[in-house]
């Protein structure tokens, strides 16, 4: 007797089966679902496993955080793909975030209260999709290995914040405030 796995998913691309016993994991269609068993929220978060962004211009990125403000994700690079090549970060896995500012301002998005403060860390800011005009750049802004960088965005603007290495891997926390 042959025992068969059915996750039904609903995206914004449609629906997909996957047959975890048939096809290992792939969809009828080669869709491969993702899973990201390292990651854990940190209290008071939104958290990454939120959906992915969907359709549109952000649809690139791994996780949206719609206008949250604060301590707004938490995880880990370690287990993603090297993605971008831009801030230092070439040769090291990164995880990118959609994020739309709530108002008008200059905004601090920083990596400072990671818990790895030795995590030598990247951080770009790209205007309104992945391959969108580069605002920000940082490599160790917080004062440590730890990035920091300061953007002046429109009420409504998407961004896209990719949380990269500069040649290392590991846990942070993403944080971003109203200056």
């Amino acid at each position: 007797m042959r025992f068969f796995i059915v996750l039904a998913i609903a995206s914004a691309c449609g629906r997909y089966g996957f047959d975890s016993d048939a096809d290992g994991g792939r969809s009828k269609d080669g869709h491969q679902p993702f899973v990201d068993a390292d990651y854990q929220d940190a209290p008071g978060t939104v958290g990454i496993d939120a959906a992915a962004p969907g359709n549109g211009p952000a649809s690139c990125a791994n996780y949206s955080l719609g206008s949250n403000l604060g301590a707004v994700a938490s995880g880990s690079t370690n287990g993603h793909p090297d993605t971008y090549k831009t801030c230092s970060g070439a040769g090291s896995p990164d995880v990118s975030y959609a994020w739309t500012a709530p108002s008008a301002g200059q905004y601090t998005i920083d990596l400072c209260n990671g818990p790895d403060q030795s995590l030598d860390t990247a951080l770009t800011v790209f205007d309104g999709s992945c391959m969108g005009t580069r605002l920000a750049c940082d490599d160790d802004g917080c004062g440590t290995w730890l990035s920091k960088t300061k953007v002046t965005l429109t009420s409504g603007q998407l961004v896209i914040i990719v949380v990269d290495g500069n040649a290392d891997s590991g846990k942070y926390v993403l944080t971003i405030t109203k200056n």
